[in-house]
């Protein structure tokens, strides 16, 4: 899944697949695909953004560019990172990938979006709405696949430099090495640095917790014959995060305690994407993803400076593995029907001082999905997978019947009612197995006594998706509007609540009944009339609104929970071609919204606004070494959050591990930033 057709390989450095306005309205994926397709190709409703918006927006990690999505709710954990909601549905129905592969290591059901650095991203492709036919469990709610930059045909070296005013400082390197008669290399490597935030300086606790940041990934490419393409990938992440607690006065001393949390990621994979001479495309990928998080304690003296460590209760370990296996063919040499086949296994392993010994899941599938052309106007996608999993979907034989796991149906309708109005519905169901840390998850001490739970059921859900999407270009603008709506219906949800209150017992238990409906719109145009030396158009503008609806129940004999909330943005973008400057402005509401912790517990937030403003200057070269090379560089100076938006009062509102009710972070304050990207070739 990570390798676009053979002949798109061949993109030069700063080349793009599409022109820019073609790019922006009718952009390139390759998410559930198995090949590049144009979105307006698709039955799938697929929103596509760009590595030139995730440069517009100064983003350094995708949590910060998935901020500006009115669909998506982001919930920033002070020790735990950022997690997503899509479609009203919590983070552990979210499928997380990198160039197909998914990421594992999720800490209370959400993968960190703050550990995916933006250096490395090409554009970032979102599904809304069950995938569970192709990517299997966890993508109940929707895939965000990140798509990361690949081996081009030119050398380059990249070094881009960042800072801004909330004690952000970071250096980012890109490579691309190639020698005559050698296999290329792209290469990417950084820091990040963050010094943390402090709004109340009377305590030694930071409200935004000093973090460090090493990262390093490098992809090789090759060819083997005229047909088949190998790229391997190579990924490594370090990360130190500092929680302080306040200071404890006595007689003699002043004791404060210092806890570390490390977390280490690695991945190596091996994507083979192979065309047969009947027409076939396979993609073959294989890919190891490693996921070691440590904390640790030590009690510091604050007048001495010496420090000592904690007992071996207040640390912890977890390590997670994860093995995937999975290959999709494609046909599409007959005009009337097109086919899409293959298998998926996956095996992942849990090691952790909270789960006692280690434990482990595997799950292996088929799926189906051709797609019937009835006329050059209507098409339809029926998909199946059928599938097992060593605890939840055993085939066996019970007392002479066979037992089988779950086949998990989908079809997706695209009826073409006009050359520039098409009408996309969808059915399809969603299965999420429980994870190994909801079933076995141990941790009871003085303040916790929160415990996994065996005989949870997997996760069942049923989602309805209809969209009208409207395309027009002209010499003057390129417009599109898409309208959807969806219903998820999910049986069986897991949560974290409390069954037991005089011993103040929270389990992970199945929800009764949950559901989660919305409609949304959103606007792209890019207008202005191209001129003869620049082909792009000068304006650039996307608006867009949510409204979500969520509801849940513990069981017959309970009282519906939910919340509504309306998510809109307002992106307007100028380009002034002959003085090589971009201006971009980036405006996001949030409305009232209850949301959902880690631990089960509701809490509302009051509404807000981010807004953000960027200039990027664009130099054509400066002489380097006597003027023997020149660098194309670029400048960028703006501020995120203009509006100074820092805590939004929260309540909690249903018991939690923790209390919840005081101030939410949304944002570390207003913060001036500066960006230098000087390129070598």
């Amino acid at each position: 899944m990570c390798i676009l057709p053979l002949a798109l390989h061949s993109q030069s450095q700063g080349d793009t697949l599409q022109n820019e306005s073609e790019e922006t309205i009718n952009p390139v994926f390759i998410t559930g695909s198995g090949t590049a397709t144009k979105s307006n190709a698709s039955p799938y409703q697929v929103k596509v953004i760009s590595g030139k918006t995730i440069a517009q927006l100064g983003a350094q990690n995708i949590g910060e560019v998935l901020q500006n999505q009115s669909g998506i709710l982001l919930n920033k954990d002070p020790v735990l990172g950022t997690g997503i909601n899509l479609q009203g549905l919590s983070g552990q129905s979210v499928k997380i990938l990198v160039n197909g592969v998914p990421m594992v290591g999720r800490m209370n059901g959400n993968i960190d979006l703050g550990q995916i650095t933006t250096g490395q991203i090409d554009r970032i492709e979102i599904i809304e709405g069950p995938m569970s036919v192709i990517y299997g469990s966890d993508a109940i709610g929707g895939v965000i696949n990140v798509i990361t930059k690949n081996c081009n045909a030119l050398p380059f070296q990249q070094i881009k430099g960042y800072a801004d005013a909330v004690n952000n400082y970071n250096l980012d390197y890109n490579a691309q090495f190639k020698a005559k008669n050698t296999t290329p290399v792209f290469v990417n490597a950084g820091r990040q640095f963050f010094g943390g935030i402090d709004f109340d300086t009377s305590n030694r606790q930071f409200d935004w917790k000093p973090k460090t940041k090493y990262y390093a990934n490098a992809t090789s490419q090759w060819k083997h014959g005229a047909n088949t393409i190998h790229t391997l990938r190579i990924a490594g992440y370090h990360e130190e995060l500092l929680d302080r607690s306040n200071a404890e006065s006595n007689l003699i001393s002043v004791i404060g305690y210092n806890k570390r949390f490390y977390t280490l990621r690695g991945e190596i994979s091996l994507n083979t994407s192979h065309k047969t001479k009947n027409g076939k495309q396979v993609q073959w990928l294989n890919s190891y993803n490693d996921f070691h998080r440590l904390s640790t304690m030590v009690r510091r003296d604050l007048v001495t400076g010496q420090e000592t460590p904690v007992n071996a209760n207040s640390q912890d370990t977890t390590r997670n593995r994860g093995f995937n296996s999975r290959a999709i063919v494609t046909q599409t040499k007959n005009k009337n029907i097109h086919w899409l086949y293959g298998y998926d296994a996956a095996a992942e392993t849990l090691q952790s001082l909270r789960t006692g010994s280690p434990k482990s899941i595997t799950d292996f599938a088929i799926f189906l999905q051709p797609e019937f052309f009835f006329t050059s106007a209507i098409s339809v996608r029926p998909s199946v997978r059928a599938m097992y999993n060593n605890r939840f979907a055993n085939y066996s034989i019970e007392n002479g019947k066979i037992k089988t796991g779950p086949i998990i149906p989908g079809i997706q309708t695209k009826i073409a009612i006009h050359k520039h109005l098409t009408f996309r519905a969808s059915y399809a169901q969603g299965f999420r197995a429980p994870t190994l840390k909801e079933l076995y998850f141990l941790f009871v001490d003085i303040n916790h006594n929160v415990r996994g739970n065996s005989n949870l059921k997997s996760e069942l859900a049923h989602n309805y998706i209809s969209s009208m999407d409207f395309t027009h270009s002209s010499t003057l603008a390129d417009i599109r509007i898409v309208g959807k709506g969806f219903y998820n219906q999910i049986s069986n949800q897991i949560q974290l609540s409390l069954v037991d209150a005089s011993t103040n017992l929270f389990q992970y238990i199945n929800v009764g009944q949950m559901n989660s409906k919305g409609i949304g719109a959103e606007i792209t145009a890019v207008l202005g009339k191209p001129s003869s030396h620049n082909t792009s158009r000068r304006w650039n503008t996307q608006a867009g609104f949510d409204l979500i609806r969520a509801n849940s129940k513990l069981n017959d004999t309970t009282k519906w929970v939910g919340f509504s909330t309306v998510q809109s943005k307002l992106n307007v973008g100028y380009n002034w071609h002959k003085m090589g400057i971009t201006t971009q402005l980036f405006l996001r509401h949030s409305g009232n919204t209850m949301n959902f912790l880690s631990t089960g517990a509701t809490y509302t937030v009051r509404s807000y606004n981010l807004l953000d403003l960027s200039i990027t200057k664009r130099f054509h070269s400066i002489r380097l070494n006597a003027g023997k090379k020149t660098a194309p560089i670029s400048l960028q100076l703006g501020c995120k959050n203009l509006l100074g938006v820092k805590q939004i009062a929260s309540q909690s509102i249903t018991p939690s591990v923790h209390s919840t009710s005081g101030n939410l972070n949304i944002a570390a304050g207003r913060a001036l930033f500066c960006t230098l990207n000087i390129t070598l070739q």
